[in-house]
């Protein structure tokens, strides 16, 4: 799909957001993006596309939840999660792309946003991860938050999962290790 259909879908669907009902009806509608707007797609929580998020995998999808993070590095990464602040929550990646620009608007944090993407496995090999627990530990000895960790990509939790799979077999090097909303598009509360 050319980025000019990624905007005028972004458009309509920062247009219709408001409109858009909580907690829709299932699994997203498993149509060609060039013939559904994504503003059609049901509404869908957090919790509920972190329960299963494979039965939603290469879907596009439209996610509502409160930002509870924004990644202070450039903006590429907000962090959803269900309002219920009783509970401890899920957190759910949602990676900027060109659609909106390449990062997100620093006002997120706080703020309910609805996220329309496609879900996407975060798959990682032994090397990518050998190569992350090295990043990691230089970002946390500048500071950096945990974030990431807490939504379950975290480098050390990657690797021990590798590590324990290579035990029932050596031949396991690629590890699934969560899944992320590849973002086309956002809308902020008006």
């Amino acid at each position: 799909m050319k980025l000019s259909h990624f905007l005028i879908v972004g458009a309509l669907t920062a247009a219709c957001a408001g409109l858009m009902s909580c907690g829709g009806s299932g699994k997203s509608v498993d149509t060609d993006a060039d013939s559904l707007s994504i503003a059609e797609l049901p509404t869908i929580t957090v919790d509920r596309l972190l329960a299963n998020p494979a039965e939603y995998a290469g879907d596009t999808v439209t996610v509502e939840g409160v930002c509870s993070h924004l990644c202070k590095h450039g903006g590429t990464k907000a962090f959803l999660a269900n309002p219920d602040t009783t509970a401890t929550p899920s957190l759910l990646m949602c990676v900027a792309t060109e659609a909106i620009g390449g990062a997100f608007d620093p006002s997120c944090p706080e703020k309910t946003l609805t996220v329309s993407g496609i879900v996407t496995p975060n798959v990682v090999t032994r090397s990518e991860v050998d190569a992350m627990v090295a990043k990691y530990e230089k970002e946390v000895a500048e500071g950096h938050c945990d974030a990431e960790v807490r939504s379950g990509n975290s480098a050390l939790g990657m690797k021990a999962r590798l590590d324990s799979m290579a035990t029932v077999n050596p031949a396991d090097t690629t590890l699934t290790v969560g899944y992320y909303i590849e973002t086309l598009s956002y809308a902020l509360p008006q």
